[in-house]
């Protein structure tokens, strides 16, 4: 993260686009949006840039952007897609989950933790099961945390007791596995909640035992609920 005095002008420390990149005001607007959006200082141009992403205009920008050849910006419109919940945006989400690069197909995972996306499970249970880079299984593992229950949870308890490899950060299948299980279950298996939405590592470690047996309970209380409709 970049850090610049409030009385300065950020944008003058932000990266410029490559030549490659067919949009480069979209692409300066997302990462100024990435950027304003952590700095308490720069509320209203936050607000200002949520306002205008939301518009038509920069969402059918996004749309062609999943296509741009700069995959920064690639991951940004992915992004954007995901956070408005854009009706009919599973074509476009699809696409970067299928990226050439293991950045895109990752980033674009992972942000699913957040939004269901019933037509993309599939390649999300592929990703984790099958992609060769862990980091992009990791992610993916992630993203099922935020699908349906009861095809999530028999793949993300699979990838909790095989894949124990590590990507570059240090990060496991496994452990994002045990995360993505725990956040759908709203416990606290690998990491405690506090107020204002912080959370920080369980002091106990993780029972990967219980979680395990927990979530076999909460995958069949949620079968009887889908047969029970």
């Amino acid at each position: 993260m970049t850090f610049v005095a409030a009385n300065v002008d950020y944008r003058n420390f932000l990266p410029e686009p490559p030549g490659e990149c067919r949009d480069p005001d979209l692409f300066r607007l997302l990462n100024e949006f990435h950027f304003v959006r952590w700095h308490a200082d720069y509320g209203d141009r936050r607000d200002e840039i949520r306002v205008q992403l939301k518009t038509e205009s920069i969402l059918s920008r996004a749309e062609l952007a999943v296509k741009d050849p700069y995959e920064r910006l690639r991951q940004y419109a992915g992004e954007l897609l995901i956070w408005v919940r854009r009706e009919n945006a599973a074509p476009y989400i699809l696409a970067l989950l299928n990226d050439e690069t293991e950045f895109v197909r990752g980033e674009t995972a992972g942000m699913l933790s957040q939004v269901r996306c019933d037509p993309c499970v599939a390649r999300l249970i592929e990703l984790a099961r099958t992609d060769s880079s862990p980091f992009v299984r990791g992610c993916a593992a992630s993203g099922l945390g935020g699908q349906n229950p009861v095809k999530s949870i028999p793949v993300l308890i699979e990838i909790l007791d095989n894949d124990h490899e590590a990507c570059d950060s240090g990060r496991t299948p496994s452990g994002c596995a045990a995360t993505a299980l725990d956040e759908m279950m709203e416990t606290e298996w690998t990491q405690k909640r506090f107020d204002a939405g912080l959370r920080g590592l369980n002091p106990d470690g993780t029972d990967l035992t219980a979680l395990r047996e927990q979530s076999l309970l909460f995958l069949g209380h949620c079968q009887q609920r889908d047969e029970g409709k």
